[in-house]
């Protein structure tokens, strides 16, 4: 029997793993590498539905990350909202320290991050990059034409996150099915995940937490199209102990229609012949849980991926009044870590001992996503002015980057007591 198929045959949980000799190959860059050591699988990373830890639904199906994403609406929503939400936020580079920084446009790092590679504008490259993370709990950028750890990537390129493990060496390893694996060195890759206890190197999906709700969600979906395509229980129905012949039935049948059927005829009192009893037909218990286990399944999804629920459209608890504030939640609470995440991670993996890139650094720009309506905005950033904390210069460019007030005084900050420039007040010692 053939490694391959014995592989194959384990994949299908049909025979043990293979036992084969461990290639004692260290990658100097992205090279191919034969197919002959024994493949273990990071579950967390595998999506394949031939191995791994598949979703296994109430019909018997096996369903992927990716299936799920694509079939199950919340999870579409919620991970849409998410990956778009970072998308929308541009990376700006910066040099000198954090407290005393400048914009850098014009630097090799400053062009990567406006075009990450060829094929993608930056929003695209920041959303599929969060998507992969939301949606399997890690995220892979391949440096392209990177062979040294100081060399200048010539594009970044996401790739979905599937059949990778980490070799004991370090190396970052790439296997398509049977195929060939390509090896990747730690400096020619930049790794984002979500961390789990008890593990180091790979993150866990939030999907995980979710296998119950999701397939409960896909059952109640289930029914629900089961009964609409079988038909609809009727409200009620007629019964007699009577032996009726199958044109009597037929002639009932269109008088009650007739007499009783459509929006003119609701609530009439119904006049039934000798002999024929009138049965209504009550909702059970399991019909109406059916609506309560989907509700429940939306909340749980939201929890999951740390939504506010209004942000995804569940505005069963939603008002005016807090609508914007769980806004202004979504991007400082909830898209606060994995933006931190994504800064760190380009940080360390990409510009850290690279000599081109040396003393810059990326942060995103919440700015745009967090100012509220003008007014507030205009009048919460005079508040700063006049108390002191902001120079009027600093205060045009935080409104809209302004052009600054060519004047020293606008770039000295005001005193509350009589809003003139400190260094006067100072001088005149008052």
């Amino acid at each position: 029997m053939s490694n391959r198929f014995e592989r194959f045959m384990y994949a299908l949980g049909l025979a043990e793993p293979v036992s084969a000799p461990v290639a004692e190959t260290r990658a100097t860059s992205d090279v191919t590498v034969p197919l002959s050591q024994d493949w273990t699988v990071n579950w967390a990373w595998q999506d394949d539905l031939s191995g791994g830890m598949p979703f296994r639904m109430p019909d018997g199906t096996a369903q992927s990350y990716a299936t799920l994403y694509a079939r199950q609406t919340w999870v579409q929503v919620a991970v849409n909202k998410l990956a778009k939400g970072l998308g929308r936020l541009p990376i700006h580079v910066y040099a000198g320290l954090a407290d005393d920084r400048q914009r850098d446009r014009t630097s090799p790092l400053a062009q990567l991050m406006a075009k990450p590679n060829g094929r993608m504008t930056p929003t695209t490259w920041k959303n599929l990059i969060a998507s992969h993370l939301y949606v399997y709990g890690n995220a892979i950028i391949i440096k392209v034409g990177v062979r040294k750890a100081t060399d200048v990537p010539v594009a970044l390129r996401p790739v979905r996150p599937i059949d990778w493990s980490i070799a004991a060496d370090g190396t970052y390893r790439w296997r398509a099915g049977f195929s060939d694996e390509k090896v990747y060195e730690p400096h020619q890759i930049i790794h984002l995940y979500f961390g789990q206890p008890g593990e180091d190197g790979f993150g866990i999906s939030p999907l995980e937490c979710l296998r119950r709700t999701l397939s409960i969600e896909y059952a109640a979906k289930q029914m629900t199209e089961a009964l609409y395509a079988n038909g609809l229980r009727p409200s009620g129905g007629l019964s007699t102990d009577q032996a009726l012949k199958p044109e009597a039935i037929a002639a009932l049948a269109a008088d009650i229609r007739r007499m009783y059927a459509g929006a003119a005829n609701a609530g009439k009192p119904i006049v039934l012949p000798a002999g024929l009893k009138w049965t209504s037909f009550a909702q059970t218990m399991d019909d109406g849980a059916v609506a309560e286990h989907r509700a429940l399944g939306q909340i749980e999804v939201a929890a999951a991926f740390d939504v506010p629920p209004p942000m995804i459209g569940l505005l069963e608890h939603a008002t005016f009044s807090n609508i914007e504030q769980q806004h202004l939640m979504f991007y400082s609470d909830t898209l606060g870590p994995p933006v931190t995440l994504f800064e760190e991670a380009l940080n360390l993996q990409l510009i850290s001992g690279v000599p081109a890139f040396a003393g810059r650094f990326v942060e995103f720009n919440m700015d745009e996503a967090l100012r509220g309506d003008f007014t507030s905005r205009t009048e919460g950033i005079a508040r700063l002015v006049n108390s002191g904390v902001l120079t009027p210069n600093e205060a045009r460019k935080l409104l809209g980057n302004y052009r600054p007030i060519d004047t020293p005084d606008a770039n000295d900050i005001l005193l509350p007591t009589n809003l003139r420039p400190a260094s006067r007040v100072v001088e005149e010692g008052s």
